[in-house]
């Protein structure tokens, strides 16, 4: 559910506007407070409010973008679908099926395991670290092999 932008004086939202500008500035909310004539704990508020706002609005278009592309995706169904036994059409009408999974994230997320040189798995706090030295490792063993 996402809140509804407030039916309010422009005044007001003008208030919630110039508010989270102040922010954005890196103004603390005292300094926002004294600047609108309000406390900090409303300047808080206003700041907090619009954000929610602002993440309604968002989380609507996500969800309209969403839809509009599962649209999409259904039109090319039907248009492909007549001509499901030619290879071609049977591979994009597995493409457009793979992109309706992942855009309704039904796909599991992949786990990749790191391991050393013995084939043991390294810890993951690590294992930035280790790739890091392996990739360095690797860039400089290239530059000797050009030098010798």
């Amino acid at each position: 559910m996402t809140q509804q932008v407030p039916k309010r004086a422009p005044a007001q939202l003008e208030r919630h506007i110039q508010a989270l500008e102040l922010r954005k500035q890196g103004k603390t909310y005292v300094a926002i407070g004294r600047e609108l004539g309000i406390s900090s704990s409303r300047a808080c508020r206003l700041v907090k409010h619009t954000f929610a706002l602002m993440k309604g609005k968002r989380e609507e278009l996500v969800d309209d973008v969403t839809r509009l592309e599962l649209q999409r995706l259904d039109a090319l169904v039907e248009a492909l679908w007549p001509n499901r036994a030619d290879p071609q059409v049977a591979n994009a009408l597995i493409r457009v099926t793979e992109t309706r999974a992942k855009l309704l994230a039904l796909f599991a997320p992949e786990r990749h395991e790191v391991t050393d040189g013995n084939g043991d798995p390294i810890p993951a706090a690590t294992q930035t670290v280790y790739i890091i030295q392996k990739d360095e490792a690797k860039r400089i063993s290239e530059d000797l092999d050009g030098k010798v």
